[in-house]
Parts: structure tokens; sequence; C-alpha cells
């Protein structure tokens, strides 16, 4: 079996994961590079939720890195995973909304039905074709947060919408 590696200045060849491992933010805004992200280090809560949004895997080699995160962290990693888990069934078209390289959010639709998902990594004005209904889902189940919005609104960083046009 053939392990792929790269090279640190120098020449010398190291396993992928020790390249993560060494970064100290992986990637932030940059999301295309998370698909397979091993968190040999701390896994950020923001950088979690990011690459979750542009349905990547994370890996976590060690329990004791997430024992590790404050419990405002594992918190919001675990809401993260919730928020993830109900929009997977909508997520099947990904538009990222990006400036050159650097993504401002993933907007996710399908074939079946009038549905979008938008995950929004910094504040965004997100486009509409005509009227929706949004709901913020953010907060978990319980505490989502709907509203009426005509050809656009503007999106809160951080967040996750469950769009549905006319």
């Amino acid at each position: 079996m053939k392990t792929e590696t790269a090279s640190l200045e120098g020449g010398t060849p190291v396993a992928p994961s020790v390249l993560l491992s060494n970064a100290p933010r992986i990637s932030e805004g940059k999301e295309y590079d998370l698909y397979n992200y091993i968190a040999d280090s701390r896994p950020f809560r923001d950088t979690y939720r990011r690459n979750l949004a542009s349905q990547g895997r994370m890996s976590v080699a060690k329990a004791e890195q997430i024992e590790a995160l404050s419990p405002a962290d594992r918190a919001t990693i675990a809401l993260a995973n919730e928020n993830f888990i109900r929009v997977l069934p909508l997520m099947q078209h990904r538009h990222p909304i990006s400036d050159g390289d650097c993504w401002h959010g993933v907007c996710w639709t399908n074939s079946s039905n009038n549905k979008q998902v938008l995950f929004a990594f910094r504040e965004l004005t997100h486009s509409l074709s005509g009227s929706a209904t949004v709901v913020d889902i953010s907060e978990g189940p319980g505490k989502e947060v709907v509203f009426e919005a005509v050809g656009c609104f503007v999106a809160k960083p951080m967040r996750t919408y469950v769009i549905t046009t006319g």
C-alpha cells in the first residue's frame, strides 16, 4: 500500500497528517482543503463547522483532543453536528459563496424540492429568486427563528439557514 507524502522545506518527505498537525489554523476560508481533514492537533470549533458545511470528513485521532476543549467549544461542535444531521437530506448540489478562493459560505440545493441550505461563515447578502421563508436553525430544535424575505436577506456569520422558495 502506498502512503501519500508531502515535503517540508528542504525536501524531507512527511505524511499529510504531520503537515496538518503543524498548521496553526488550517484553511480558514479555503474549505476545499478540508475534505479529509485529520485533526492531529486541537480541532477548532469554527473550522469543524465549516468542514461540515462542505460535507467534509474530520477524523479526530485521540479522545483527549475533544476532552481538552472547553465546555463551550464542545457544545458548539455538538450543535454543529446536530444541525448538519438535520439538513443533510437537503444537501445535494453545492454552491460555494466566495470571493476568489476565500469562502464566505456554502449554499446547498437539491433537485427534488424548492429548499436550500445556507451555511454562512461571514455576514453576506443571500439573493433569492422571489419570496422565501427562511428558518435560522443555528441554535437547535425549538429555538428556530423564522422570517419571510423577498429578493434577498442578510445572513449572519456562523449561522445555518433552511430556505424554502416559492
